[in-house]
């Protein structure tokens, strides 16, 4: 890779004298125990609510939490260009100066991004062919993070945990707040999509999910 084709840095400023860099192959999660720590003394925000790191498009952004939004507009821009991304979605962050904003019921906070646009260019039109269509790997919604999440708690908590000690159906739906069917129903579409994405499903798909989502959360 020559000089000329290093992807740029990426600056983040927290505006209350925190800040770091980081270069293609590093990351940095956001958020109340993140490796960039924000409000650390407020309970509402998620300990990991965002992610940044460096991907063949450019600098993405995911964000990880439950039910907090993110808002990505650019800083001293007449632009009226806004970025809402909810909860498991993931885009591209733009070159240049740039703001996330969020907000609890404690504060709203600000954090500030910038992107070096120097040198970064665009090929002037796009190549089509009759190649395969390229397959984007599912993020789970937020639905299926929290059912993930209750799935993989005995796992997690326990690393001497088996199957046996994992919830029922029955048990999961009770925990959630849903019905049994709606239970099996969202089991078997994210199995689905997993199955998709080449993950070597298995029945029962509820012990799948369970050891699926407890070695993510172990990466």
């Amino acid at each position: 890779m020559t000089p000329a084709s290093q992807p740029p840095p990426l600056r983040i400023d927290d505006l209350l004298g925190n800040r770091i860099i980081l270069e293609a192959g590093q990351e940095a999660i956001v958020g109340r125990s993140g490796t960039f720590p924000v409000g650390t003394d407020d309970a509402f925000l998620h300990r990991s609510l965002f992610q940044l790191w460096y991907g063949g498009l450019g600098w993405m952004i995911a964000n990880r939490g439950r039910h907090i939004p993110l808002d990505i507009e650019p800083r001293g821009s007449r632009s009226l260009t806004r970025i809402h991304l909810g909860p498991g979605a993931v885009t591209v962050m733009p070159a240049g100066p740039s703001a996330i904003t969020f907000t609890t019921p404690e504060r709203h906070y600000e954090i500030h991004i910038d992107i070096p646009s120097t040198g970064i260019s665009r090929p002037s039109q796009l190549n089509t062919f009759d190649g395969d269509i390229t397959h984007a790997r599912h993020i789970p919604n937020e639905d299926q993070r929290i059912m993930l999440d209750a799935l993989a708690a005995p796992l997690i908590k326990n690393p001497g945990a088996n199957d046996g000690d994992l919830p029922t159906v029955k048990e999961l739906a009770e925990q959630l707040g849903w019905t049994e069917k709606k239970t099996n129903q969202k089991i078997e579409r994210l199995c689905q999509r997993l199955a998709q994405d080449g993950e070597n499903v298995y029945k029962p798909y509820k012990n799948f999910l369970a050891h699926y989502a407890a070695s993510q959360a172990r990466r």
